[in-house]
């Protein structure tokens, strides 16, 4: 049903799964919108219930709601309440009445203008996430509320993560409204030193004509994170300096027999590119390649890998430790190893062919 009124939901009707109804602003404007919607129904080989149809209504229950000219109100009979316990005092009985006056006059949603300017709010608890759109005309008013269980490892996820989720499921939920205006959000920093850091920099942006934020991977400012936790972390008894040494011999032999400074070094093997690559890429700075099809497949395989800080890749097994990647030209060393070196006299070569 959303495929098939996507250019005409929020505007002249609105669909739940199976249900919907056809609204106009004006009497006279809602013949031709009800001629649309049996176009498309008739271009789509559908059928109506007579039964289950009311047309010319002024007001109506849709999904559980009351629509009326005013917009969309909460149902009367949906927060009424009857009191039948014990009695109690005046001042609980005041509460109470005031709690369904509220419930009463709950806001109404409001439909936008074409092209207008909407906000989003996320919320998250410990079971659930919901966000809100919302018009700003002065005085807020809702668009639209969608939320979401949390099951099984959603429940886990971090605080982060869940906000994310919110946002995925409300553009997955009301893709007419993202596609049709456009939709802002907001921060707010709940912690007190977040909120002193913040206005600091509210403070520092009034000194700047253009500002730009980039959002950096945590892989690659993990050296700030250490700085300032270092900075954090130092008690004050401690001085915070930076100890210098100086080395009066250096750190390499020289030879002057020939004239001519020599080193001693070591040979650096230096391993081409190969499979691994592409899933540390991703995994450290998630980044994919460029062919559609290879970033498909380097996707679905990362999950079952994990990368340790050194940016050494090992497989995740069942059940089992995790399994070190090798890099293919380091196979023929390995394999070495375990014949003629510290496994040689524990496993032999037929044993160790046959069990490849």
């Amino acid at each position: 049903m959303t495929r098939m009124f996507r250019d005409k939901i929020g505007r002249t009707i609105e669909v739940y799964i199976d249900d919907m109804v056809v609204k106009s602003k004006q009497v006279a404007q809602h013949m031709e919108d009800l001629q649309e919607v049996f176009g498309v129904l008739q271009w789509h080989k559908l059928c109506l219930n007579a039964e289950k149809c009311a047309f010319g209504v002024g007001a109506g229950k849709f999904l559980r709601y009351l629509i009326t000219n005013r917009g969309i109100e909460v149902n009367p009979d949906q927060i009424e309440a009857k009191w039948t316990g014990f009695r109690w005092s005046e001042e609980c009985d005041k509460a109470f009445v005031d709690l369904k006056d509220y419930l009463a006059r709950a806001p109404m949603l409001t439909a936008p203008e074409p092209g207008e300017n909407l906000f989003m709010y996320l919320a998250i608890s410990e079971h659930a996430v919901s966000a809100m759109l919302l018009r700003d005309k002065g005085i807020q008013q809702p668009v639209y509320y969608i939320s979401k269980t949390l099951v099984d490892a959603e429940t886990r996820y971090l605080p982060l993560e869940k906000l994310v989720l919110a946002l995925i499921h409300a553009t997955r939920k009301l893709p007419h409204y993202f596609q049709a205006h456009t939709v802002q959000g907001s921060f707010e920093a709940r912690d007190s030193r977040m909120k002193a850091y913040l206005e600091q920099v509210k403070q520092a942006i009034t000194n700047f004509s253009m500002l730009m934020v980039f959002q950096v991977a945590q892989t690659q400012n993990r050296h700030a994170d250490s700085l300032a936790t270092l900075a954090s972390s130092v008690a004050e008894e401690i001085p915070r300096l930076i100890k210098v040494e100086l080395v009066s011999k250096p750190s390499v032999k020289v030879s002057n027999g020939s004239g001519t400074a020599e080193i001693d070094v070591t040979a650096v093997i230096t391993f081409g590119p190969c499979w691994m690559d592409l899933i540390i890429y991703f995994l450290a700075e998630d980044r994919l390649p460029g062919d559609e099809n290879e970033g498909s497949k380097i996707r679905k395989m990362a999950p079952r890998y994990w990368l340790s800080e050194d940016q050494t890749l090992y497989r995740r097994s069942f059940g089992g430790p995790y399994l070190l990647c090798l890099h293919p030209q380091k196979v023929g060393e390995l394999l070495a190893e375990l014949h003629d070196g510290v496994c040689g006299s524990h496993v032999g070569g037929r044993s160790l062919h046959t069990g490849q």
